[in-house]
């Protein structure tokens, strides 16, 4: 069993690609810690990480830009760190 906030399982296409609205980024995302089987994790989810710390993440998040990111010609659309929550994202709902 998996326990996660982000549910990497197959699931359709949002409807419109680029645009993505509330009711897409809501699928993306749980409130709440859920638990799923590990035959439900979608196969691109390669890798993930886990930091039992802020500064264990911190550090993480610098190594991977020092060493993975910035030695990269082109930066990969499928890796990215991001701080905050990027702006072009609908703001999450507080049910």
């Amino acid at each position: 069993m998996l326990l996660c906030l982000d549910p990497h399982f197959s699931q359709p296409a949002s409807s419109e690609e680029g645009h993505l609205n509330q009711a897409d980024d809501l699928t993306h995302h749980c409130e709440q810690p859920i638990q799923m089987p590990l035959q439900l994790l979608d196969p691109s989810l390669v890798l993930g990480f886990v930091c039992p710390t802020e500064a264990d993440s911190d550090t993480l998040y610098a190594n991977l830009e020092t060493e993975v990111l910035s030695r990269t010609e082109q930066r990969s659309e499928l890796f990215e760190l991001h701080r905050t929550r990027p702006s072009n994202l609908p703001p999450i709902s507080s049910h």
